[in-house]
């Protein structure tokens, strides 16, 4: 929940646009197996969006410094 907020508008964009094909398309619950399988499909993708962290995005700052030669240890 504390990814960035494009991801998690993106994911429940999907949820909602999920259930809303089920109550108006569909018209309730899946009846077959196919039916079943498109919908755990797609709640799953929209929660995966709403956890997802978006790539390269950090709290962390940028360091900017140089990559150092750290000796082996024995």
């Amino acid at each position: 929940m504390f990814s960035s907020p494009l991801t998690t508008i993106v994911g429940y964009v999907i949820l909602v646009l999920t259930a809303l094909n089920q109550v108006f398309v569909e018209q309730g619950i899946p009846k077959d197996g196919k039916g079943w399988i498109t919908f755990a499909v797609s709640i799953a993708t929209g929660l995966g969006a709403v956890f997802a962290k978006d790539f390269n995005v950090s709290n962390a700052p940028n360091a900017g410094g140089t990559a150092h030669h750290v000796p082996p240890s024995n």
